[in-house]
């Protein structure tokens, strides 16, 4: 991974521990045992709620979409930002609600499970916001990953 620089400040720790390098172990050992596990991948590039407006999606940059409070932040949160956060606030409440039940989020759709076989993961803040392609499967190493599990 090459490192990025902008106004001579390195980006330094994204590129020496990744979150992948964090949170695929556990969810790796969790399906490996057959615990069930969610994940989603938090895709979003939203300058409003990011130290540094082009710092992008980086740990934690999910978690005021998450609670709803991303339009507090400075600069008015977009379209997307709002759709992103609709879609991450009805997942993580049907989760907490009901965590032995599959979580669906405002529009219905289900957040699959992660399993060794699927690697199926649910996507946010992506270009194309919560859609058809909501669902995503493969090995993800420089992006962040999150995950509820029970």
């Amino acid at each position: 991974m090459r490192c990025q620089t902008r106004d001579n400040v390195s980006i330094v720790c994204a590129c020496l521990f990744p979150d992948f390098e964090l949170t695929n172990p556990p969810r790796s050992n969790r399906s490996a045992y057959g615990l069930t596990t969610y994940a989603y991948l938090f895709s979003g590039n939203f300058s409003n709620i990011t130290p540094r407006y082009w710092l992008g999606g980086m740990h934690g940059s999910d978690i005021p979409l998450v609670f709803g409070t991303h339009y507090q932040f400075r600069d008015n949160s977009t379209e997307l930002e709002w759709e992103t956060s609709y879609a991450i606030e009805a997942f993580w409440i049907s989760f907490a609600a009901n965590p032995s039940a599959e979580p669906r989020n405002h529009l219905g759709q289900a957040w699959p499970k992660y399993t060794a076989a699927s690697h199926q993961i649910v996507v946010f803040g992506n270009a194309t916001g919560l859609g058809a392609s909501y669902v995503a499967s493969g090995d993800c190493k420089q992006v962040q990953w999150s995950m509820l599990a029970i």
